[in-house]
Order: structure tokens, then C-alpha cells, then sequence
């Protein structure tokens, strides 16, 4: 995998771009293409469930692709039992299998051949033999805790909350284990405008609403009116960098990058954290965006540029960067050329 990072002006030759640039949008193609989640139903009951064995694929460090480090063994309030069920057999009402189905992509581009995995997960209704509920997810690299995904901020932790929001939690203390609703939609671009903006990285602290504190130590946001809350996290426990906090109506909308580390790779979503006044969480909505940006040589967003109206939220993405010697190829701070604006629908 080529990244950008690592060096300063002159860089990384303009072939040594185009092949990065050319494999990352290869990812991002197949994440805006195949990538999703949709949830037609949740049920009633619950009362046994079926789950799919390992994918026996495992990456660095012996992290399985499907469960981790190891499968669950029980679930709080549900019979656990070994996938998949029988086929020709008609199981009660609250039988459910979780099933999972390894979807290996393989890519050519730059010369270079590319492995990307992908998987899907399928809740299925066993009474009635219908899929309630649907997530594909792709990751890129060996390291399934710290590569590329198309969707959500962790590879292990999305899927297994994905189940836990439409069967209900595995844990039988769930103060600990709150799983914010969760939804996902596809942006499209509006257009693009030739534009000559210098952009700087800001620290989430100044992204934060007025006379909020955040304390990076602990992960924790103190707004205004003395409530407090932790910031969601990826990786090994770091906190999503803001980009923009939106008032909307009686919520804050806090606009994070789920890519966390990535951030001078291509940007393929943006969070948007809707908590109530008092920190309540109430929805998080993963926007995707298709590839238009051209991010060469990085990307950037302003505050200013983020707007939420009618149901919709429209995204500004600065790219085309000028490459100059004042700024890093491993940033994004720098003088950019074109804006992308783009839209998605959003349900409160």
C-alpha cells in the first residue's frame, strides 16, 4: 500500500502520487459501490441465535477477520448456538442466524496487484427464512485494527455493535455497553468550483461549541453547561478528530472524521454525533462520499462549509493541493485549488 505520509517538499515524485492516488481510489471505488448497511426491521423477541463460525482469514498479530480474537461464546439474553442453521429445518418464532460470508476483492491498479476484504453479515428471521438486516463492510491491509475500512471507525467493534443494535446486546450489564442508533447514506456531488483557500489543521478543542473543554487524557468533552461525555474513539483509543460542531434545532452535531489516522489519505466518510443539549446521545450518521476529490497531495474542510437543513446535510471537501515548500505532503495544511460540494440525505 503506498500512503503519501512521511516526507516533506520536493516529496514523493508525481508517478510515485498517481500510483498511491490510483490504488486509494481503487479502495474507495469499491467502498462507494458495495459498501452499506440497512436494517428493515428489529424483532420482538429473541430467543435463540445462530452464529456463524470463524472465516479461519487472519491477519497481523493472529486477529481473526470475522470476530477478532475470539468468537462469542454467550449472548446476556439469548440461547448462543453454532452456525449455520439447518436448511430444511422450520425453527420457532425468535430464532435468528447471524451469518457472515467472506467477500475477498481482488484490484489491479499502478502495476500493483491489491487484496482487499470484504464481508457481509445477514440477520436472518429463521421463521420466515427473511434478511432483516444487511452490513458489507471491506478493510484493506493486514492490520484489521488499524487499516482502511469503507465504513464506521473500527473494523471489530462496527460489526459487532451492527448485531448487537438489531438482536440486542450480548451483555448482560449494558450501562457499560450502549450502542448509539446508528444509520448510513450515500453523499452525491453537486459540483465543483475553482477556488484559492490556504487551509490549516485546527485542534478539536476549538471545533468544540463555545466554553466547551476538552480533556484529551481522559477523552472527555465538557459542554458549556457543566454535562460531559466521551468522545467516540478508534485505533487503540484515540478520540475522532472535528471537524465542525453544528447547532441543530435543540442538538449539537458533532462532525467527526471516522478515519481517524488516515487523514492525508482520501476521505471516504464523516460522522455526524448528534447529542441532545445535555450530551445525550442521540443517532450517529456515517456519510459516505464518492471519489471526485482529487486529494493528491492532501484534503481539507472548514467549519463554515458544513450546514445541515431540510433533512440534508451539504459537505465541502477542498482539493487539488499546491504542492509548496512551506507545507508538508504529510499534512493537509496547505493552499488548495478546487472545492467539491457535495449532499446527502439525513433522517433526524
Amino acid at each position: 500500500m503506498l500512503t503519501l505520509g512521511g516526507c516533506t517538499s520536493p516529496g514523493p515524485s508525481r508517478r510515485d502520487i498517481a500510483a498511491a492516488q490510483a490504488q486509494h481510489d481503487s479502495f474507495t471505488n469499491l467502498c462507494s459501490e458495495s459498501a452499506h448497511e440497512s436494517i428493515k426491521r428489529f424483532p420482538r423477541i429473541v430467543k435463540q441465535i445462530y452464529l456463524s463460525e470463524s472465516s479461519k482469514v487472519y491477519g497481523a498479530y493472529g486477529f481473526e477477520l470475522f470476530f477478532g480474537v475470539t468468537r462469542a461464546r454467550r449472548w446476556a439474553f439469548a440461547e448462543l448456538l453454532d452456525g449455520p442453521a439447518a436448511a430444511d429445518r422450520v425453527e420457532a418464532p425468535g430464532a435468528y442466524e447471524v451469518r457472515y460470508t467472506y467477500l475477498p476483492v481482488t484490484s489491479n491498479a499502478a502495476g500493483e496487484r491489491l487484496q482487499f476484504h470484504g464481508v457481509r453479515q445477514e440477520i436472518i428471521e429463521l421463521s420466515t427464512k427473511e434478511v432483516i438486516a444487511e452490513r458489507e463492510n471491506y478493510i484493506w491491509g493486514k492490520d484489521f485494527n488499524r487499516s482502511s475500512i469503507c465504513i464506521d471507525s473500527s473494523w471489530f467493534s462496527g460489526s459487532d455493535n451492527f448485531v448487537d443494535r438489531v438482536l440486542g446486546g450480548r451483555y448482560r450489564d449494558e450501562s457499560s455497553h450502549v450502542n448509539t442508533p446508528e444509520k448510513y447514506t450515500k453523499a452525491r456531488i453537486l459540483g465543483s468550483v475553482p477556488v484559492d483557500v490556504k487551509l490549516l489543521d485546527v485542534p478539536s478543542q476549538s471545533t468544540l461549541p463555545p466554553g466547551s473543554v476538552f480533556d484529551y487524557n481522559d477523552r472527555k468533552v465538557t459542554l458549556p453547561n457543566g454535562s460531559s461525555f466521551r468522545m467516540p474513539m478508534y485505533g487503540q483509543g484515540e478520540p475522532l478528530p472535528g471537524i465542525a460542531t453544528l447547532v441543530d434545532g435543540s442538538d449539537y452535531v458533532f462532525v467527526l472524521l471516522p478515519g481517524g489516522h488516515s487523514r492525508n489519505w482520501p476521505l471516504r466518510q464523516v460522522l455526524l454525533y448528534r447529542r441532545d443539549n445535555a450530551g445525550h446521545p442521540i443517532e450517529k450518521v456515517y456519510v459516505q462520499l464518492p471519489r471526485f476529490v482529487d486529494w493528491s497531495n492532501g484534503w481539507g474542510m472548514r467549519q463554515q462549509d458544513i450546514s445541515i437543513e431540510n433533512g440534508s446535510v451539504r459537505i465541502s471537501v477542498y482539493g487539488m493541493k499546491k504542492r509548496a515548500g512551506e507545507f508538508s505532503d504529510q499534512s493537509n495544511d496547505g493552499r488548495y485549488t478546487m472545492r467539491y460540494d457535495f449532499v446527502a440525505q439525513i433522517l433526524k
